[in-house]
């Protein structure tokens, strides 16, 4: 069984290519814990009695997992830190198109007159 992709003169080992895939898929569930949490924060800051302390302890525990995260996904290595980083910026495209969907779908949404447009 091959352990190796050849890429003209550069090669590939499966191992590596596993390990980004896992470094992608670790980034986008940091991008989920990160981005939900603030989304999950900011809805909820109305009802808080002390928003502020709410919304500064929301950053501080995300900062810290996401940073703890990326340190293990990376192991000290840059290739798996930029794979883990473009999973959560994708993650963060794909929950920000969604949560519009919701937001533009939802029982609070009013639809479009007629003349009017709508930009997103």
């Amino acid at each position: 069984m091959p352990t190796r992709l050849e890429f003209g003169s550069d090669a590939l080992d499966l191992m590596t290519s596993g390990r980004l895939i896992a470094s992608f898929l670790g980034g986008m569930g940091l991008g989920l814990l990160y981005f939900g949490g603030l989304w999950w924060t900011v809805r909820r800051l109305p009802t808080r009695a002390h928003p502020v302390a709410w919304l500064f302890g929301s950053f501080l525990l995300r900062t810290v997992a996401v940073l703890a995260g990326l340190y293990v996904l990376s192991a000290g290595e840059v290739l798996p830190l930029t794979v883990s980083l473009a999973g959560m910026v994708l993650l963060r495209l794909l929950l920000t198109r969604h949560i519009a969907a919701i937001r533009d779908t939802g029982p609070m949404s009013t639809p479009p007159t007629a003349g009017s447009t709508r930009s997103r």
